[in-house]
């Protein structure tokens, strides 16, 4: 009743997993019933932030990687349902450590690259629940931890206890939800979040970002 109510209701995915993608179905299961959502982006916005022209771009850069059967169209409007998802009321907690590699790649065109950066910035602005930190490429790193990989943190709630991981790689998402297999990924989160910069700051970065290709520059400015 909770899930029907609040419209994480299981299987939506599953009538439509070929075109929008079985990567991309696999993260709207994994979404749903969650209390909070925690993810490292390492080199690209995640899917959950990202504007439609954007993600557009991207599911478009890489046709071969794709199934026959695979659709853009039907994998944007997908990530744009999940994206109303995290944003309804009563939505999960988003906590996102977004790297500055990220917001440096030139991952689209330019223009759309800025109207990404602005829209994380209204997003931010308008959900409290949503919260971004950036990770400066020379931050400094409790222990020296250099974080190999893209990874999301998924904590539900139909028990406190009750999280997994999806590890991100180029072909397929690596599943965790043994505690010794997800505690090194809350440990190293934990790290991130504590060199990356407050909230504050980090919208700032995104907003001078968006101006132009150097975001330290203008952040130091």
């Amino acid at each position: 009743m909770d899930a029907a109510t609040d419209g994480w209701a299981r299987g939506w995915w599953m009538a439509d997993a070929e075109r929008m993608g079985a990567r991309q179905a696999t993260y709207a299961h994994l979404e749903s019933g969650t209390r909070t959502i925690t993810e490292y982006a390492l080199a690209l916005v995640p899917g959950l932030l990202q504007t439609t022209a954007f993600a557009d771009a991207r599911l478009r850069s890489d046709p071969a990687r794709h199934a026959e059967i695979f659709d853009p169209a039907a994998a944007v409007a997908a990530r744009a349902h999940r994206q109303q998802l995290l944003l309804a009321i009563d939505g999960p907690r988003y906590d996102v450590v977004l790297d500055e590699i990220a917001i440096r790649r030139c991952a689209a065109d330019p223009h759309i690259v800025a109207d990404q950066l602005r829209h994380i910035v209204a997003v931010c602005a308008a959900h409290p629940t949503v919260t971004v930190r950036v990770l400066p490429i020379d931050a400094s790193i409790k222990g020296h931890s250099a974080p190999r990989s893209a990874y999301s943190i998924y904590h539900y709630r139909d028990t406190p206890d009750s999280m997994a991981v999806a590890a991100d790689t180029l072909t397929s998402d690596l599943i965790y939800t043994e505690p010794d297999e997800v505690q090194p990924y809350l440990s190293l989160h934990s790290r991130l979040k504590a060199a990356a910069l407050a909230p504050e700051m980090s919208l700032h970065l995104l907003r001078v970002a968006a101006q132009g290709p150097s975001p330290v520059e203008g952040a130091s400015a």
